[in-house]
């Protein structure tokens, strides 16, 4: 993408990708409390999908949008 676009979808960070970093992070802390000590490349998509499937919605996506103003 074009450098100026980046302004513009930077509500799409916010509405999207901060709730699925969130997401992640808490698959991730609770293998962590589970007692796994590393989590490897293999273990990725393991934690990514229901993270993505939480977060990557309709409201979420539709709310980024609206965000920007497209």
């Amino acid at each position: 993408l074009p450098s100026y676009t980046s302004r513009k979808l930077q509500p799409c960070d916010v509405a999207v990708f901060a709730p699925l970093k969130a997401a992640y992070r808490d698959q991730f802390e609770q293998r962590e409390r589970g007692g796994v000590g590393t989590i490897g490349k293999s273990h990725f998509t393991y934690l990514y999908c229901p993270a993505r499937t939480r977060t990557f919605i309709k409201k979420n996506i539709l709310a980024g949008w609206a965000k920007s103003g497209l």
